[in-house]
């Protein structure tokens, strides 16, 4: 049986933040994975906020600081996102870890 957040990649329901789609736009090595990232991101739903969410995430981010817990802010941002959004986080950053240590962040990593 997969995990719940599996199931929801198996089904095609995949999250994307703005900022996730800028890293990766940004990664790109030329105009082929440019048009092939569009594409990809594209058919996802994009996660929107509103203008109050700015100020939780400083607060966010400053109660983390206050906990020994320094990380980007472009992580700070993706894991309140996806806190107040009640929603399982896939990663490979070791950042994610730490903050779902110290908050109610829900992560999950593919096996292997």
């Amino acid at each position: 049986m997969l995990s719940p957040g599996l199931s929801r990649i198996a089904a095609g329901c995949i999250l994307v933040p703005g900022i996730i789609q800028a890293e990766l736009l940004r990664g790109a090595k030329n105009a082929k994975e440019v048009q092939s990232l569009h594409s990809v991101l594209s058919s996802q739903k994009y996660l929107r906020v509103e203008e109050s969410f700015w100020h939780r995430l400083g607060y966010f981010a400053n109660q983390l600081f206050l906990q020994g817990i320094n990380v980007p802010l472009p992580d700070a941002y993706i894991a309140l996102l996806a806190i107040e959004r009640n929603i399982e986080l896939l990663h490979c950053d070791r950042h994610f870890d730490l903050i779902a240590g110290k908050t109610k962040l829900k992560v999950f990593k593919l096996p292997g």
